[in-house]
């Protein structure tokens, strides 16, 4: 026999071996539905003698930095996310709120977890991804902290505060 006719009751079968299969390769796959894991750590704020504590999410992976907090309706007060590159970006790489229906800040940290700037970021739920802006910092910068909206001034933390990773 050179090749098997399947019948109509092996179609859901293929088409369900063909969307596996093009998942497990990576193609087709919308980084912004389906299950994420991120691991949980404490991170300690300080500027002088104001001290604040977040319990964050940390995204290192680029499936992690792409989901993000996006699709979240609601972030607990003192949580937020911890983004770890694997060495310097530019100040012209910048984050979006493509999908993201939380406001946020975010801190842009040095090598040594210093804060070098904050920036306030709006949702952005627009259906194209280009139509949501970019908020770059405008200086080099190793990792970023998001958390709510205020949540920095809250605290009397600013440029120059100091954010210290507790794993």
């Amino acid at each position: 026999m050179r090749g098997a006719v399947l019948g109509r009751s092996a179609l859901p079968l293929v088409v369900l071996l063909l969307t596996m299969g093009s998942q497990g390769c990576g193609t087709g796959v919308d980084p912004y539905t389906g299950p994420v894991a991120f691991d949980s750590a404490q991170v300690v704020v300080v500027d002088g003698n104001q001290r604040a504590e977040l319990l964050v999410e940390i995204a290192e992976t680029r499936h992690q930095q792409i989901r993000g907090l996006s699709g979240r309706d609601a972030l607990d007060p003192d949580s937020g996310m911890l983004f770890l590159f694997q060495g310097e970006r530019g100040g012209d790489e910048g984050f979006w709120m493509y999908r993201t229906r939380i406001p946020l800040d975010i801190a842009f940290l040095d090598g040594d977890g210093m804060v070098l700037r904050i920036l306030t970021m709006e949702p952005c739920l627009e259906l194209r991804s280009e139509a949501c802006p970019t908020y770059a910092p405008g200086i080099p910068y190793h990792s970023a902290l998001e958390a709510n909206e205020g949540w920095f001034a809250a605290n009397g933390l600013a440029a120059g505060s100091r954010v210290v990773l507790e794993r």
